[in-house]
């Protein structure tokens, strides 16, 4: 099953969406398929990281950053606590960098002065590209890994003046790998790679649509309407979702429920019944039966093992 993550659960601070972490401390489930709402880094200072991407499989070595664009699915490895890779991720919207930039098709036209910190991540630009890869030299992995360590104790904070630390921070990482980027595009072209996926026409509807679903969770979605927010027939949509997620939209939106509802009880008092509410059910009964179907368990013998 492959969740997406949303970007208000992950950055508290809306001032500045960017948080960083060491990949073998994340608290999200990194062994799952996943999506994003947000740009994500990943580097590797020591050791091996595997990763998914899509239909791709990709060993990042010492030195490796690969950038995602949001909506792409991918995996990380499982890996003993002896044997976990020292790698780092860094989670971002444009606006952290640019307030007045949504995405980046923006940049690639604009002439904000903050263009070349996108520099490395342009490609993103293109509907096909879902990621992009390059690799930095040895001697500049200490300084980028001491960035990543930076970023990620500053993001346990949320008072001003470490805001404003982690802005500082981040736009040097992003600086660092942009002049990087910039050197092996003049030396090696072929050391950064652009990692595609087939694009469709609809490519760009299906994921509006998604986003629709994540966002409209609490209330009640048909699939007339999410298809037609895809500007696509329903039977085409039912296919699209299929082969896009690996489950049918009844299925899908079900699963959505379920891992908001779970989330719910993990880090609120909520009762059950407003839980019930909150994730688009109307009756408690329905809810609970497709709770167990789901996860094995009762939502109140669920919450008391959680």
């Amino acid at each position: 099953m492959s969740f997406l993550i949303l970007a208000k659960e992950l950055f508290h601070n809306e001032v500045l969406p960017v948080t960083a972490t060491r990949i073998a401390e994340r608290p999200l489930p990194q062994s799952d398929l996943h999506r994003h709402e947000f740009f994500e880094i990943i580097f590797v200072a020591e050791g091996t990281l595997h990763n998914r991407l899509a239909d791709m499989e990709m060993s990042l070595e010492a030195g490796d950053i690969l950038i995602l664009k949001p909506f792409i699915q991918h995996q990380l490895e499982t890996w003993s606590p002896k044997a976990a890779p020292r790698a780092y991720s860094c989670s971002f919207l444009p606006r952290a960098i640019d307030s007045s930039v949504s995405g980046l098709e923006e940049i690639v036209t604009s002439k904000s002065p903050n263009y070349y910190f996108f520099n490395a991540m342009l490609p993103l630009a293109e509907e096909d590209v879902s990621a992009v890869r390059l690799s930095v030299p040895q001697d500049s992995i200490e300084l980028l890994e001491q960035l990543f360590i930076q970023l990620a104790d500053l993001a346990t904070h949320d008072d001003v003046a470490s805001t404003a630390k982690s802005k500082c921070v981040f736009l040097n990482l992003l600086l660092g790998i942009s002049d990087h980027s910039s050197t092996q595009k003049e030396s090696v072209e072929s050391s950064q790679r652009s990692i595609k996926v087939a694009a469709t026409r609809h490519r760009a509807g299906l994921l509006k649509a998604l986003a629709y679903i994540h966002e409209h969770l609490a209330e009640p979605i048909t699939l007339e309407e999410v298809a037609e927010v895809a500007n696509v027939s329903v039977s085409y949509f039912s296919l699209l979702i299929k082969q896009y997620t690996g489950m049918s939209f009844v299925n899908y939106l079900t699963s959505l429920r379920m891992d908001l509802a779970k989330s719910l009880m993990r880090s609120t008092s909520d009762s059950m019944l407003d839980i019930c509410f909150k994730v688009g059910y109307s009756d408690y009964s329905n809810f609970s039966k497709r709770f167990k179907a789901v996860t094995g368990h009762s939502p109140r013998d669920y919450r008391r093992q959680a």
